[in-house]
């Protein structure tokens, strides 16, 4: 797990750079420049043929206490059978990614922990790179911030470094993913054979 700058993503990763730039154009709003100062990274237009095919799958699991463990097992199986080894994580507004640091509850605090050994600072815009045996960490960390602080950007997205789809955690605590390389194996059917539910987005809790 190691820290990088929004910029260093962005020079490094071009399909990255072009989706970010995306939804930074669709979340742009002319009426209000005011809401416009988060997004760093606009460009003309957008480019909706970046994107072939989106998922939206749950894991039934009704004990909040040991779900993120149950979901990063499911998530690493299924990122292993798709050989992904490598995540970028970046949010598409260029904002505070590690939380509120005024909420107190025990498990928000214990994720902002983690993550501020790496930022060493207590508010950071930029992104995380890291491994598959970081995943559980991450997975945990992020479900219990987007739970928690609703200030946190929900499009805070998960790259492979393939660069081949992004998913991201919604304060429900399920999976919403989008396909950028075609020829990637993954179905509703292979999400299914993985002890994933498609098409559900209840909360559980």
């Amino acid at each position: 797990m190691k820290t990088i700058t929004r910029s260093d993503v962005f020079k490094q990763y071009a399909i990255i750079s072009a989706v970010i730039s995306d939804f930074q154009n669709l979340n742009y709003d002319e009426d209000y420049p005011e809401y416009n100062t988060d997004l760093d990274h606009l460009t003309l237009g957008r480019n909706e043929a970046l994107y072939h095919k989106s998922f939206i799958f749950m894991l039934p699991h009704n004990d909040i206490n040991t779900y993120t463990e149950a979901l990063s097992e499911k998530l690493e199986k299924l990122f292993k059978a798709l050989n992904i080894n490598e995540f970028v994580l970046v949010s598409v507004p260029n904002s505070n990614i590690i939380g509120d640091t005024t909420i107190t509850e025990p498990k928000f605090v214990k994720a902002q922990n983690y993550l501020q050994q790496f930022t060493k600072n207590k508010n950071y815009n930029e992104a995380f790179i890291f491994d598959i045996k970081d995943v559980s960490r991450m997975i945990h960390a992020y479900f219990w911030l987007s739970r928690l602080d609703m200030s946190l950007p929900e499009q805070l997205f998960f790259f492979d470094s393939k660069q081949q789809f992004f998913f991201f955690i919604c304060k429900r605590g399920n999976i919403h993913l989008t396909v950028l390389d075609k020829n990637i194996n993954l179905s509703n059917e292979v999400i299914k054979q993985n002890g994933f539910l498609p098409d559900a987005d209840i909360d559980q809790f």
